[in-house]
């Protein structure tokens, strides 16, 4: 797959392709799917943070290990959702209910169900992992539960969370079918919306997708192969970061 995205894929090693527009039907460049790519992800990322990281201190700390059992077996079946129902959700609460028409914020709304549950397994198995004396000898200095979190399990936990984060959020980069229903257009949109409301975005998934429907096309083909290179490059580059901080800090214990 990689050999072939390598050969057909070649404009996406042209730096003009990354950072010029669109243009036409299957011309130009990428540089504004790529920001709304950037914007869907980062914006998911900010969401997904705190909810997977109180999820996992949840199922960590305070949940009996009855209760934590039931609420990982029901944190992998919220993560393993068919994305597009996902995207038909999103596009009932957000796009209908709530007014949005096609908007970003509706399409990173829609992720956080895929990245959370990435965020909040790691973090929960790491808060698992604390030795009792370590615990013992945090309460033992009468440290409340909001100050043994804060002192003791955010600094341990932390490089777990975040390569969860980095790697629900690769797996986010790649979705299609939530963002065909609530946040993308594969033209017309401007690279950084002014809003919310009817505010969509290019997308480096969506335009592969729309490019692909036309198949007999060389120039679309070739800028399909072009936009998936750049999306796998994308892709490459967060679980890089995710791997590199594994290893950097696998088996070390962070306490303050």
């Amino acid at each position: 797959m990689l050999a072939v995205l390598a050969t057909r894929g070649s404009a996406a090693f042209n730096p003009s392709f990354w950072f010029t527009s669109a243009t036409g039907a299957a011309g130009g460049g990428v540089s504004d799917q790529i920001l709304g790519t950037l914007l869907l992800v980062v914006t998911c990322g900010l969401i997904a943070l705190p909810l997977g990281f109180g999820a996992g201190v949840l199922l960590g700390v305070h949940a009996s290990a009855r209760t934590a059992r039931v609420l990982q077996t029901v944190t992998v079946v919220v993560g393993g959702t068919p994305t597009i129902l996902l995207g038909l959700a999103g596009f009932v609460i957000f796009c209908s209910a709530m007014g949005w028409g096609r908007s970003w914020l509706a399409g990173a709304f829609v992720l956080v169900p895929v990245v959370v549950p990435m965020v909040a397994l790691p973090t929960c198995a790491r808060v698992r992992s604390l030795s009792p004396e370590m615990t013992e000898s945090a309460m033992s200095l009468g440290l409340t539960r909001a100050q043994y979190i804060r002192s003791v399990v955010v600094p341990y936990t932390w490089p777990a969370t975040l390569t969860g984060l980095l790697l629900g959020l690769a797996r986010a980069a790649g979705e299609t079918a939530p963002l065909l229903f609530t946040a993308t257009v594969f033209f017309g949109a401007p690279a950084l919306p002014g809003g919310i409301v009817e505010s969509p975005v290019q997308a480096l998934p969506t335009h592969i997708f729309t490019l692909s429907q036309d198949s007999g096309d060389p120039q679309a083909v070739a800028q399909a192969w072009g936009s998936a290179t750049v999306l796998v490059l994308i892709t490459a580059v967060l679980l890089s970061l995710a791997v590199a901080l594994r290893n950097r800090f696998e088996g070390e214990r962070w306490t303050t």
